[in-house]
């Protein structure tokens, strides 16, 4: 084989490894695109049972706000009264 043709196929195939590369290049490029879109979907989504849960709290005497918290910590007690003390 010639030096000329073994050049050529060197050639070749490093152009094939390349191309293959960027193509899986473009597809992690694509897929971090959307991540901001994912993001900001979850933190939407987040915000929403946010608000209907404060929304629900408010409804609710204290009594009845503190039997349902009754297993949590003392913690997630005072953040919820600290809650709904804000919106009223």
């Amino acid at each position: 084989m010639t030096l000329l043709a073994r050049l050529t196929l060197l050639v070749l195939a490093e152009t094939a490894v390349l191309e293959l590369f960027e193509q899986f290049v473009e597809a992690v490029a694509q897929g971090l695109l959307a991540l901001p879109q994912v993001a900001k979907r979850v933190a939407l989504l987040a915000l929403l049972a946010l608000l209907a849960l404060l929304s629900l709290m408010t409804l609710l005497p204290l009594s009845a706000l503190r039997s349902a918290l009754g297993a949590a910590p003392a913690l997630i007690l005072t953040l919820a009264e600290g809650a709904v003390a804000q919106i009223l």
